[in-house]
């Protein structure tokens, strides 16, 4: 379980947890338990965070200002003006109906489109869409800027 803790606005964590027990009845436990230790690690995390020394060739600035300029990009240089518009509401969680009264035309446009998309990428659900752009961003370097979606395809073997 990855847990995001927002520290300022320079920055933010994510702790992974995991289960060691296969005991898949403690789950209720655990959740109600993670609930009960979360703003105590949260205000620890915020207090210690500014101790903590950025080490010689780190990338210094907003993890979270990069990360969503790259989601804003991905399929920009693959998928038409359109498409690349209904990825990011895809993204941002919007239904078809929401995605169509948003961009004033029917749902059965915004199924057209969807189609075109899944095409283009060679996927086959919305699931899919986003392991892509997962996929995409775990091939970021530092000095990237364009589309991350680029990159994914110059190497399929990530796909």
């Amino acid at each position: 379980m990855g847990v995001f803790i927002h520290i300022n606005d320079e920055a933010s964590l994510v702790l992974s947890l995991g289960r060691r027990s296969q005991n898949h009845d403690k789950v209720t436990n655990d959740k109600a338990f993670l609930d009960d230790i979360f703003d105590c690690t949260r205000a620890m995390c915020r207090q210690h965070w500014p101790l903590i020394k950025v080490g010689e060739g780190a990338i210094i600035g907003s993890f979270n200002t990069r990360v969503r300029a790259l989601v804003d990009r991905f399929g920009s240089e693959t998928l038409s003006e359109r498409e690349h518009e209904i990825v990011q509401l895809i993204l941002q969680g919007h239904s078809g109906k929401s995605m169509a009264r948003m961009l004033g035309v029917s749902p059965e446009t915004v199924k057209v489109f969807r189609k075109r998309i899944h095409h283009k990428l060679n996927i086959h659900s919305q699931g899919e869409l986003f392991s892509r752009l997962l996929a995409s961003l775990t091939m970021i370097t530092s000095d990237h800027v364009g589309d991350p979606l680029v990159l994914l395809r110059q190497n399929p073997k990530k796909q």
